[in-house]
């Protein structure tokens, strides 16, 4: 499973505005290269299958 790095794992005890916060500020500081980097693991992954 490749998750994009502006939707990570979160921890269930992170209070829930922190956690959507979180999220955000990572997708706003990095945005198209969260994305990119997603869909390159993924066509990676699915290349060596």
């Amino acid at each position: 499973m490749v998750r994009n790095i502006s939707d990570p794992v979160q921890n269930k005890e992170l209070n829930q505005t922190a956690a959507g916060n979180w999220g955000s500020a990572i997708y706003k500081a990095f945005g198209f290269y969260t994305s990119y980097n997603g869909a390159l693991a993924a066509w990676a992954i699915a290349a060596a299958e």
